[in-house]
């Protein structure tokens, strides 16, 4: 069985599917579109995507929806920068998250 297994996953890894999807990237968009989705946001997946990856806007959508996911996403970063950074939750670190 163990060898079964290790075929496979040696097929697997072959396929390099890995590059061929950006999975960060994939739960990035998917995260925000659902958070603003939730806040009533018009938006689809799709136009959340191309909004994000190309700066492509959806045709007849508000642009405050627009505004919506923009400003999520750069929360977003914002804080994922401040987990790589590993800040503690210092009062610079509450300042500079309420500034969003």
């Amino acid at each position: 069985m163990w060898k079964e297994l290790e075929i496979l996953r040696k097929e697997y890894l072959d396929l390099e599917l890995s590059e061929a999807i950006n999975y960060e990237k994939f739960s990035m968009i998917s995260i925000v579109y659902n958070s603003t989705k939730i806040e009533g946001c018009s938006l689809t997946e799709n136009d959340t995507q191309l909004l994000l990856e190309k700066d492509i806007t959806a045709k007849g959508k508000p642009l405050s929806d627009h505004l919506m996911v923009k400003d999520h996403y750069a929360a977003f970063m914002f804080l994922k920068d401040i987990a790589k950074k590993k800040l503690n939750s210092s009062h610079k670190c509450n300042f500079l998250i309420r500034q969003i």
